[in-house]
């Protein structure tokens, strides 16, 4: 029946909630613990993006709001752990969310400055007090207590943001929070170090065959002699 649904649904959040929770502060006591490993591999920000607007789509419907995506990057790769790029999206992604009043405006940007892959998440929530803008990624310090909390905001421990600072530094990257203040909205400014593409490394090619192309070799590298009779 439709209430049983309905309960069914809350359940099933509140249980997703629960298990982000207990993820977080497992993170946590990893990191500290230096037992936290990163998988890197070359990754595309743009396909981690995509990954993690179809992640975020429900809980933005949820709270009415408008959420818009602007790359501008030409070279959007680094080297980092795919899965581990995606959690630090999301946290920013559901924090703007749950401290943006109902029907607001967040906006996603994804740019090339500088030698930096930069990622921004800008909202026009509740803001943060000038004192809190630091204090904000700190273990344990929930934002809740020193700004309103919204009807229907995702429980939390405070410590969402202290593990995507986190994440941030051991991809090598750096994290800020900006706001004018209470009511100003609030903008999360993520910076990761590019990955600079390479040209191919011609040591590792054989002699030019009889078309004139470059042939690959797996082979070390020799000298050789070339001798040319007309």
């Amino acid at each position: 029946n439709p209430e049983g649904l309905e309960l069914a649904e809350v359940m099933h959040e509140r249980i997703r909630t629960m298990a982000h929770l207990l993820d977080d502060l497992l993170d946590i006591s990893r990191i500290t613990q230096k037992k936290f490993e990163l998988r890197k591999e070359v990754v595309d920000m743009k396909v981690v993006i995509e990954r993690t607007v179809k992640n975020v789509q429900s809980i933005m419907k949820t709270h009415g709001h408008t959420f818009r995506t602007t790359v501008t990057a030409d070279n959007t790769t680094v080297v980092g752990d795919s899965v581990r790029l995606e959690q630090i999206m999301i946290n920013l992604m559901v924090n703007a969310a749950k401290y943006t009043p109902e029907h607001g405006h967040i906006d996603l940007f994804l740019e090339h400055v500088d030698g930096w892959i930069v990622l921004r998440v800008k909202d026009n929530g509740i803001g943060i007090p000038q004192d809190m803008l630091k204090r904000v990624f700190e273990p344990f310090v929930q934002i809740s207590r020193t700004r309103k909390i919204l009807a229907g905001s995702v429980a939390s421990l405070g410590v969402g943001l202290s593990v995507t600072k986190r994440l941030v530094e051991l991809h090598g990257g750096s994290i800020e929070a900006k706001s004018a203040g209470l009511e100003q909205g609030s903008e999360f400014i993520v910076r990761l170090p590019e990955q600079v593409r390479q040209a191919p490394d011609l040591s590792k090619m054989s002699l030019i065959d009889r078309h004139g192309k470059l042939t690959s070799s797996s082979q070390p590298h020799r000298k050789f002699s070339i001798l040319v009779v007309d």
